[in-house]
């Protein structure tokens, strides 16, 4: 017993143990008090290979040790422990755990690295209950909390694959307890919607058409931009690409309305920069060149590795040898010059790439580019498909799109606030995990938190263009704009 106590009281988090009532351990892993009763369990390296049950003789039980049994593939209560105080549970075979009503003393539950632990169940309050580790459980699907329990402060969940709650929440390296309280207080997952909306970010050098690729996704008799239509930076409208996905969920296919938000980058010399500002997680990102895009010479253009390191730097990582597809599109196949493309050398290095090779003038191949696209998305993660969010949070971001069409540019934080409390958002929902979601997928921009600015606590951009604008005002400023390489608030005037 002392080996293991001293062991766990060196973690931080975790009280010392008054042992004054133990009277006697024994050397086969338990401990009990005077009346008899178990209250401390050590099963840690032993090779059970049942069921582990607790019925009405573990009513007493405090502390409960089975981590490193991957041989124990199910731990299962039949009675709530009232007295129980903490579960290690790590680095075992369980499938699944359910608690039952009455764990009123719980307040520590350690379960990570579990291969096989598909689904974490309470069924009651814990009101107690501080920390719970659910860390690099690969194939946990469903965490059920049915009452938010009020002394919870610390929840961890990365390398989880919740489809239950958004991975936007679950996915940080730290604590995640407040997002996942705040998501699960704002309704039952019943009533919640899904959004079915991502990215979608043209990349690549100046003129190799992604302007071009942009207009004729939205409209194959678009007219093609003119060398004077260049896109400088970003595109001055984010537009939307409706697309219909078929989706096999379970045994039942079904046909889903997904909206992707094309990003155009610009890709000449000095606003390459800014790309990255407007980068995200939950994006497909297609990586655009052309036979005539070959000169190292001109001073705008720049090799493939530099597009493709920054896609690969902020696509998903779905699984350790898994991620998001970069789309690779060969562009002006109509035009001469070298269309070929080093497949194997380009995978080797990236990995999951897609290769297609079009004409944005005669549209040959460009059926495929689409089909392409949408057989990508579900690809982005499978939370794309599978999110829902409380439909007064999607009342608040339809609020801000709204007001973003009407040409309003930014409003302050305070403003959202109130844009929220008219829709019964709980405050700490709002000021945290929404706006971090909103600002995740585009809707908004919010960069204090990015850059621990708290100059930019209370500016929420509705329109990333009118900050694209400035950006590249300012890099192409002259110095009645940038005066000793440094730009002042006092020129804000003159940008925007």
């Amino acid at each position: 017993m002392n080996t293991y106590l001293n062991a766990i009281k060196k973690e931080k988090l975790i009280p010392e143990f008054d042992l004054d009532h133990i009277r006697r351990r024994s050397a086969d892993g338990f401990a009990v008090n005077e009346a008899g009763n178990i209250i401390a369990l050590r099963l840690m390296k032993t090779k059970i290979k049942t069921s582990l049950v607790l019925n009405s003789e573990a009513l007493d039980l405090e502390y409960l040790y089975i981590s490193n049994n991957l041989s124990i593939k199910q731990i299962k209560f039949l009675f709530g422990l009232p007295k129980l105080k903490l579960l290690y549970a790590d680095n075992t075979g369980i499938t699944d755990i359910e608690f039952p009503i009455g764990f009123d003393s719980l307040q520590q539950i350690y379960l990570q690295k579990n291969p096989a632990l598909t689904k974490v169940v309470f069924h009651g309050d814990c009101p107690q209950l501080i920390l719970m580790d659910l860390v690099d459980n690969a194939k946990l699907t469903e965490l059920t909390i049915e009452k938010v329990f009020s002394k919870m402060e610390y929840l961890y969940l990365k390398g989880s694959d919740l489809r239950n709650i958004p991975l936007e929440i679950t996915e940080a390296n730290t604590n995640c307890w407040e997002d996942v309280r705040n998501y699960l207080s704002a309704g039952t997952l019943e009533e919640f919607v899904h959004m079915h909306e991502a990215k979608m970010i043209l990349i690549g050098n100046g003129e190799v058409g992604k302007s071009s690729i942009r207009i004729k996704l939205l409209d194959k008799k678009g007219k093609l931009p003119t060398k004077l239509d260049r896109t400088p930076g970003l595109h001055s409208i984010i537009e939307n690409y409706p697309i219909r996905i078929s989706n096999n969920n379970g045994s039942q296919a079904e046909t889903i309305d997904f909206k992707l938000k094309i990003w155009d980058f610009g890709g000449q010399g000095k606003f390459r920069e800014v790309q990255s500002l407007f980068c995200s997680r939950k994006s497909l990102y297609v990586y655009v060149t052309s036979p005539d895009n070959n000169n190292p010479e001109n001073e705008n253009y720049i090799g493939d590795d530099y597009w493709l390191l920054m896609a690969n730097a902020y696509r998903t990582e779905q699984t350790e040898n898994e991620s998001t597809p970069i789309i690779y599109v060969m562009n002006k196949i109509d035009l001469p010059g070298d269309t070929s493309i080093q497949e194997k050398d380009i995978k080797d290095v990236y990995g999951n790439v897609e290769f297609i090779k079009i004409s944005c003038e005669t549209l040959e191949n460009f059926p495929r580019f689409e089909t392409k696209i949408t057989e990508s998305v579900s690809k982005i993660g499978p939370d794309v498909l599978l999110d829902k969010y409380s439909g007064n949070w999607l009342t608040v971001k339809k609020i801000l799109e709204d007001k973003a069409a009407e040409g309003i540019n930014h409003i302050s934080k305070q403003t959202y606030l109130d844009i929220c409390s008219e829709n019964k958002m709980d405050v700490s929902a709002a000021e945290t995990t929404w706006l971090t979601i909103l600002d995740r997928i585009g809707t908004v921009l919010y960069f204090s938190k990015k850059f621990n600015n708290p100059e930019l606590k209370d500016f929420i951009v509705l329109n990333p263009n009118w900050v694209r604008d400035a950006i590249c005002k300012v890099l192409a400023a002259t110095d009645d704009i940038i005066i000793d390489a440094k730009f002042y608030p006092k020129q804000f005037p003159k940008v925007w």
